[in-house]
């Protein structure tokens, strides 16, 4: 929670080891997660690969952060990617780490590879197989 954070960076800020603070400030939050959701969605649906990149480079997102979304529910960048139906950008995001089986608290119905059945995308269904191993 935001409380939560504010009361670390206050404590590691009297520390002398600034590194901790410096990574805590740059974690980027649920609201701010949300606000980059659709630029990053239309990316994805238009195959451009530079921008998708663009967005875990920047550390704008992170490929295995979840956030939610749409009444709750704990979605991941992976699994907005599996929803544009574009093969591309999930191999990028795979080979920038993304974890092919979502976060452990998704609910399984939020999982990629559900996402990738109810899609009825095989080819991105195969692909998260064969990265899943």
């Amino acid at each position: 929670s935001k409380y939560f954070i504010a009361k670390w960076l206050a404590k590691v800020a009297v520390d002398p080891d600034d590194r901790i603070y410096l990574m805590l400030d740059t974690l980027p939050t649920d609201v701010g997660i949300r606000k980059h959701i659709e630029p990053f969605e239309l990316s994805c649906k238009s195959g451009n690969i530079l921008n998708v990149r663009r967005f875990f480079v920047n550390r704008i997102l992170d490929p295995n952060q979840g956030f939610l979304l749409y009444r709750g529910f704990m979605k991941t960048p992976l699994y907005i990617v599996i929803g544009a139906d574009n093969w591309g950008p999930v191999e990028v995001l795979l080979s920038l780490g993304a974890h092919p089986d979502g976060v452990p608290t998704c609910r399984p119905c939020d999982r990629p590879l559900w996402r990738a059945v109810e899609k009825n995308n095989l080819d991105i269904f195969v692909l998260l197989l064969l990265w899943g191993r």
